[in-house]
């Protein structure tokens, strides 16, 4: 049995696709197992744009009107860009009506060469939307950078090289990077966009994995991370966030290299601070250590294959310094005490992935890949040589959970996108919605 997907009534599986399922945009509402932040709508970005390029607002405004709504969202009372801008007296109501209407056409949508639809989401490096090639018709994800960050001349010189590093990667497992450009006093960062799931919005409802599914989309990542360490390269931040499969089953890894540029070009690479998304740090990040290598990586994939097996992560706590004690100090549970159908040799799999020391752990991702193609009865010479050119396309086996996906209602395509779906138009509306504020990057003093 393949896993089935139902979007809006359109049923689609990897194997037999409805062409309609293909332009339905919208994302799953996420679910997942960790405590989630608050919703923060925060769109308003390219009404703040609008409102800089109008000359009703200068670029001194506009960076601190985003760092009174961060206050305003770290207080528990997250406020639109536009509510900020008023509250300021930067703008009037009027105005912000004005622009919100001129924000219908995609002349007032487009920077550079791309015509923005909507905001798939936001993060430390800036805000994240769905936009479109004019002149190739590609779908691009598109990450507007901070205004703050932007009038850092360093950063943007580091940034500019770390994109034309990312540029030059191509692998079926990597999402693939279009470079760093600018518009105006807006720089952006262009990417392929992804048309699936990432690995926490299926773990929302696909609790606990089989092995077997696990070892495989787990084998994608690896080998993944092979292609990087050939290149120098670590991840840092592998969480389920950063990897999504796709409508056709491949497995993708998101963001590799900009949570080590994160780490390194905004002066948070400090003895004792430790960088990135705590459920997911190796020991050595917890304690802020600077030479982190490849090792990491293996560790904060071995977090996600546990997870995936037992339905638990390894280390939990009401706050994020416990739980980077715990990775520091504690012995996880043993998968099997959790989940009796994992085997012996996949539960000593994960435990050595996530052994503290790093000596302890697999050396290299093919180390790695090799133990995980053992487990499997598979040969790990193809994969290698062919570096990212035969990546295969995951099914899914019969599962023990419910594994049918359907949108919430406030988050279906409107009438006039599902009235283009039964034509087969691949057509797009503007839609100025809100997005889910939990994949935060989360610094930390450890004391």
């Amino acid at each position: 049995m393949h896993l089935t997907i139902i979007l809006d009534g359109y049923k689609d599986n990897y194997k037999h696709r409805n062409p309609a399922s293909r332009i339905i945009m919208e994302r799953i509402m996420t679910k997942g197992t960790e405590k989630k932040s608050a919703k923060v709508t925060t769109g308003g970005i390219l009404l703040g744009r609008l409102a800089l390029l109008k000359g009703l607002i200068n670029d001194d405004q506009l960076v601190e009107s985003l760092e009174v709504q961060k206050n305003f969202r770290k207080q528990g009372n997250p406020k639109e860009l536009e509510e900020v801008l008023v509250h300021l007296n930067f703008l009037k109501e009027q105005q912000v009506s004005q622009l919100r209407e001129m924000l219908q056409s995609p002349k007032y949508r487009t920077i550079g060469k791309y015509v923005i639809y909507r905001q798939l989401g936001a993060g430390a490096m800036g805000v994240v939307f769905l936009a479109k090639d004019k002149f190739t018709k590609r779908k691009v994800a598109l990450k507007i950078l901070p205004p703050s960050l932007a009038k850092n001349r360093r950063f943007i010189e580091r940034f500019k090289r770390e994109a034309t590093a990312t540029f030059n990667l191509e692998h079926k497992n990597l999402v693939q990077s279009f470079g760093l450009h600018k518009s105006g006093s807006f720089y952006y960062f262009a990417m392929e966009f992804i048309d699936g799931w990432t690995l926490r919005e299926i773990l929302s409802q696909k609790r606990v994995f089989e092995e077997k599914d696990a070892l495989e989309i787990i084998r994608e990542v690896t080998k993944a991370l092979v292609y990087a360490d050939r290149r120098n390269l670590v991840h840092r931040d592998i969480k389920p966030d950063n990897i999504m499969v796709t409508k056709d089953g491949v497995i993708k890894l998101c963001d590799l290299g900009l949570a080590k540029f994160l780490e390194s070009d905004i002066s948070l690479t400090q003895t004792g601070r430790a960088v990135g998304t705590p459920h997911y740090l190796s020991p050595e990040q917890a304690r802020g250590e600077m030479d982190i290598d490849i090792r990491s990586d293996i560790y904060g994939l071995g977090v996600n294959l546990y997870l995936m097996i037992t339905g638990k992560l390894p280390f939990n706590g009401p706050t994020a310094p416990v739980v980077l004690k715990k990775h520091i100090l504690d012995q996880p549970t043993p998968p099997r005490k959790l989940n009796p159908d994992i085997s012996p040799e996949v539960e000593n799999l994960v435990l050595k992935m996530m052994a503290k020391r790093r000596e302890d752990r697999f050396q290299k991702p093919t180390d790695l890949l090799r133990e995980i193609d053992r487990l499997l009865g598979k040969n790990t010479l193809p994969a290698l040589q062919q570096d990212g050119k035969g990546s295969k396309t995951i099914t899914f086996a019969s599962p023990r959970t419910p594994t049918s996906y359907s949108l919430p209602t406030n988050l279906r395509p409107k009438k006039s996108i599902r009235k283009a779906v039964k034509k087969e138009k691949k057509e797009y509306e503007y839609i100025p919605s809100p997005h889910n504020d939990s994949a935060k990057t989360i610094m930390i003093i450890i004391i």
